[in-house]
C-alpha cells in the first residue's frame, strides 16, 4: 500500500506541476525560465507549445547521457513517458485556462502567483517520491552533480541559459523578447522558496504516509 501511495502522490504532483506550468504561461506577464526556449521556438517555428516543449524535454533527457556518464541508468529512460504525460496535460491545461492579454493586471498577477505556488508544490511532491524526475530538473540535477555545484545551483545556470538562449532568439527573429517578464524574474526567485517552505512543512508527513526514506535526496535551493 505505501508504494501505492508513492505512485498516487507521485502522479498527482506532476498533475499540479503541469497546471502551475499551465497557470505560468497563461499570466501573460513571462514564463518561468525553463519554458522561455520552448516558447521562443514555438512562437518562431509557429509550433504548439506543448509540442515543443516535449522536443526539448527529449533534448534535456539526451544531454543528461554525456552528463551523467555511467551514472545513467535504465530507471532515467522514465523520463521519456513523463516528458509525454507533462506535455499533454499542459496542452489540456492551457485549452481549459480563459485567461487574456487583455484581462487585467491584477488578475494576471494573481495567475501567476497561483502558477508559482503550484509549480513549487508539484515539484516537491514528484521529487519526494524518488520516482523519475521531470526532464527539466534532471538535467538541473546532472549539471549539479558532473561539476560538483548541487542541485540549487545547477537549477540556476539552467534557467540562466534558457533566458539567454531565448532572449537571443527573441531578438534575431523578433527584435523583442519572447516569454521573458516579471513572471520569469518571479517564478525563478520563489518557486525554489516554495519548494522549501512545502518541505519543512509536509516533508515528514509524506515520509510516514509513504514509508520514503528521512535519508532521501531533497531538492535545495
Amino acid at each position: 500500500m505505501k508504494i501505492v501511495k508513492q505512485y498516487i502522490i507521485y502522479i498527482l504532483g506532476i498533475v499540479i506541476l503541469s497546471f502551475g506550468l499551465a497557470l505560468n504561461v497563461k499570466s501573460y506577464l513571462g514564463v518561468a525560465p525553463i519554458l522561455t526556449m520552448p516558447l521562443s521556438v514555438s512562437e518562431m517555428m509557429n509550433w504548439n507549445f506543448a509540442f515543443t516543449l516535449f522536443l526539448f524535454y527529449i533534448l534535456f533527457i539526451l544531454l543528461q547521457v554525456p552528463l551523467k556518464g555511467k551514472n545513467f541508468k535504465v530507471f532515467d529512460f522514465m523520463q521519456f513517458p513523463i516528458s509525454l504525460v507533462i506535455s499533454k496535460l499542459l496542452d489540456i491545461f492551457t485549452g481549459w485556462i480563459w485567461i487574456t492579454e487583455e484581462d487585467s493586471i491584477l488578475i494576471r498577477l494573481i495567475v501567476l502567483g497561483l502558477a508559482i505556488v503550484l509549480t513549487g508544490i508539484g515539484v516537491a511532491m514528484s521529487v519526494a517520491m524518488k520516482k523519475a524526475p521531470n526532464p527539466a530538473d534532471g538535467l538541473a540535477q546532472a549539471i549539479g552533480e558532473r561539476f560538483r555545484f548541487g542541485l540549487g545551483t545547477g537549477k540556476n545556470i539552467l534557467d540562466l541559459l534558457s533566458i539567454g538562449i531565448a532572449f537571443i532568439i527573441s531578438m534575431v527573429y523578433f527584435h523583442y523578447p519572447i516569454g521573458i517578464g516579471i513572471g520569469t524574474v518571479a517564478a525563478g526567485l520563489l518557486v525554489g522558496r516554495v519548494i522549501a517552505v512545502f518541505n519543512r512543512m509536509c516533508k515528514k508527513r509524506l515520509d510516514d504516509m509513504t514509508g520514503i526514506s528521512d535519508s532521501r535526496t531533497t531538492i535545495s535551493h
